[in-house]
């Protein structure tokens, strides 16, 4: 309607009509454009929130996982270093029998933890990282994840140091499968417990040097897993700050 009324005005030559009904059409089209980008903005500010709360779920589980690894490669340590302790005197102190024996359960295995942001690997993956607004928190994600990666191949590497050395270590020491050990930190509705410590000879473990060197071994790699465990717990805790999660824990192993 308004081109067939621009027409008739060139027409009659009315210029200021048509200078006029030229404007409102710009103007139409400028709002329009307008409309748009503010929808957009929005769908886009929706997003980021919707983003920003799943971010804050995953790295709360996140947390708690690596926490769970602290206190595990924690205990571990403290019970190699009573089997140390207890080498050194040549003699197995009745207060620390059980941290002795959680030395030999837990000396050579590592915590398992859950790492891996399912969101934060779909938004690198879909390129939206772009949607958050906050540059530190970009930042900070983009160096989680190449933390992440590289604690994946310092894990492996443990490992194959640790399976050196499992075998003088496991030599001195078997399990009873028909005593329960609580096992401390796991899901009750999974796991109740496991088997408990059965026979060891503190006196062959004495005699043995290679058993000796073991535990000192396992000492140094427990503490790797300890620190590797804490860094990310760092940055998890970073993430969660610039998240605005209200609900951390500043509390880690030294």
């Amino acid at each position: 309607m308004i081109l067939r009324r621009i027409t008739e005005q060139v027409r009659t030559q009315n210029w200021t009509a048509v200078a006029l009904d030229f404007l409102i059409v710009v103007l139409g089209i400028l709002l329009a454009l307008q409309i748009s980008n503010w929808n957009e903005d929005r769908l886009q500010h929706h997003r980021e929130a919707l983003l920003l709360e799943a971010l804050q779920a995953d790295f709360r589980a996140i947390d708690r996982s690596l926490r769970h690894s602290v206190a595990y490669h924690e205990r571990s340590i403290e019970g190699l270093r009573a089997i140390a302790g207890a080498l050194q005197a040549g003699t197995l102190q009745a207060d620390r029998r059980k941290t002795f024996e959680d030395g030999l359960r837990y000396g050579y295995l590592d915590a398992a933890s859950n790492t891996a942001s399912g969101v934060l690997l779909e938004i690198l993956a879909s390129g939206d990282l772009t949607l958050l607004q906050d540059q530190a928190l970009r930042a900070a994600l983009s160096d989680f994840e190449s933390h992440r990666e590289a604690s994946i191949t310092a894990a492996s590497d443990i490992r194959r140091y640790v399976a050196q050395y499992m075998r003088s270590f496991t030599a001195h020491f078997d399990y009873d499968v028909h005593v329960a050990h609580p096992n401390p930190g796991a899901d009750p509705s999974q796991v109740r417990s496991i088997s408990a410590i059965g026979h060891y000879d503190l006196a062959s473990m004495l005699e043995d040097r290679e058993f000796r060197e073991s535990v000192d071994e396992l000492h140094e790699l427990q503490t790797l897993w300890l620190n590797w465990a804490n860094r990310t717990l760092d940055r998890v805790i970073g993430i969660r700050r610039l998240l605005g999660d209200g609900s951390i824990d500043e509390t880690k192993a030294p």
